[in-house]
């Protein structure tokens, strides 16, 4: 199918410059990488370099906004300024062309016409000794316009070398100050159009057959390869089909189209349950972990896994130890050894009435305990007659050796806690009755009796003697 020709023509560019006249000034604010209120946003272009003591070297242009006079650079700032310049820097084989004119020999088009990825066709000259390489030539593309003459003819523009391997690595400049063969490039950049110079004779010598070779170079550089999922390569496919259930092929649409394509799977297997010791400890996993001194391999060949584990002779680990039986029933008590001697009381104290301690006339009935009456001088500590309730202890007469206790009837004062009665204490022992099993010691329950003398009720009159 036929398809309109291509915009082509002759351009002089007075100086390829890789520095700008007069350098922009903008505002920057610390830790944002956004500039604004910018003097000259065109002379900005993403790719180019950006000096300024507010922000760290190697900072470059990102993208920018020519209505809104803003820019974003790579890095943050380092601090605040109002109006500070901005010194471009250009990269390797990025030129800007200032003041440039473009010639239509039919006056069919004009400086309006010419846009970003139009090519330009320039010949080198030697950057040491400064001389034109004879038929020597290098691909120019434009990829920013800052500005379009209302001359119909003049315009500046940034460009960029259009080869393959850094710029540098030639040794070569661009010429200046000549006419240059400009042309409109193919929709897929393919290639431009030829311009001869027999149609624009102040054209270097050989600049049409030299564009026609750096195309077919460029063409034939673009050569697919197609890489397999072993590393296989398979080059210069022209063709590349992809087939299978739910199959997708998407591109970018960019000007070196990326192509994606999608190819689900995985899916409709069914799940995998893994169980432990306990019980399930997953119902659906995706990968097992083999782990442990005893794995010695995992492999796998035609989609089976073998995992080799060693071991297995050895003894295996103790068993936990069984619960202890239960108790056996406890043995019959033995009988009590007979109750000693209750040891003479110590002297009665001061202490007056420890009439209140009568009370412990209940003890009385321990009265089979009379024999320990000779306690019955402690009922002089009739405090501890209050401890005559003790008596009721008597049953655990297996204190009556205690009596001796009985010296602490000095402490009248004791007798409020009862349970000392001096040799309430052997009351208190009493309440060791739990020896009762002991019961033949229940003699000792003379010690009751402490209150006074064992007859013991009475003895709660000398707990007069409290006072």
């Amino acid at each position: 199918m036929a398809r309109p020709n291509l915009i082509t023509g002759q351009i002089t560019i007075p100086a390829f410059q890789q520095y700008i006249a007069v350098n922009p000034t903008a505002n920057v604010s610390s830790g944002s990488p956004n500039i604004s209120n910018i003097t000259n946003t065109k002379l900005l272009y993403p790719g180019l370099g950006i000096t300024n003591a507010n922000f760290p070297s190697g900072t470059t242009v990102v993208s920018v906004d020519y209505g809104a006079n803003t820019a974003v650079l790579s890095n943050n700032a380092t601090g605040s300024a109002t109006g500070t310049t901005l010194t471009v820097v250009f990269p390797d084989g990025f030129y800007y062309c200032p003041g440039s004119t473009y010639t239509d020999v039919n006056n069919q088009y004009s400086n309006a016409d010419i846009q970003a990825g139009f090519q330009i066709v320039n010949i080198a000259t030697d950057s040491n000794s400064f001389i034109i390489l004879n038929g020597v030539f290098n691909l120019w593309k434009i990829t920013y316009i800052s500005n379009v003459s209302i001359d119909g003819t003049t315009l500046s523009f940034y460009v960029t070398f259009d080869e393959e391997a850094p710029y540098s690595y030639f040794n070569r400049v661009p010429t200046d100050a000549i006419a240059n063969a400009i042309t409109q490039q193919t929709v897929n950049r393919s290639y431009g159009w030829n311009v001869s110079s027999q149609v624009y004779p102040s054209l270097q010598s050989g600049s049409d057959i030299a564009q026609s070779n750096l195309d077919a170079q460029n063409i034939s550089d673009y050569t697919p390869v197609i890489i397999g999922q072993t590393g296989q390569q398979f080059n210069g496919a022209w063709y590349v089909g992809f087939t299978g259930a739910g199959v997708t092929v998407t591109g970018d649409g960019a000007e070196f189209e990326k192509v994606t394509v999608t190819i689900p799977g995985g899916g409709g297997g069914s799940a995998i349950g893994i169980y432990g010791a306990t019980g399930q400890v997953s119902s659906g996993a995706t990968g097992i972990f083999f782990t442990g001194s005893g794995v010695q391999s995992v492999s796998s060949s035609n989609n089976f896994v073998t995992v080799t584990i060693s071991g297995g002779t050895g003894s295996g680990s103790s068993g936990t130890s069984g619960s202890s039986g239960t108790s056996g029933s406890s043995g019959s008590s033995g009988t009590s050894g007979a109750s000693g001697s209750s040891g003479t009381s110590g002297s009665s104290g001061s202490s007056g009435t420890s009439g209140g301690a009568g009370s412990s006339g209940t003890s009385g009935s321990s009265g089979s305990s009379g024999s320990s009456g000779t306690s019955g001088a402690a009922g002089s500590s009739g405090t501890s007659g209050s401890s005559g309730t003790s008596g009721a202890s008597g049953s655990s007469g297996t204190s009556g050796s205690s009596g001796t206790s009985g010296d602490a009837g000095s402490s009248g004062t004791s007798g409020s806690s009862g349970t000392s009665g001096s040799s309430g204490t052997s009351g208190s022992s009493g309440s060791s009755g739990t020896s009762g099993s002991s019961g033949t010691s229940g003699a000792a329950g003379s010690s009751g009796t402490s209150g006074a003398a064992g007859s013991s009720g009475t003895s709660g009159a000398a707990g007069s003697s409290g006072t």
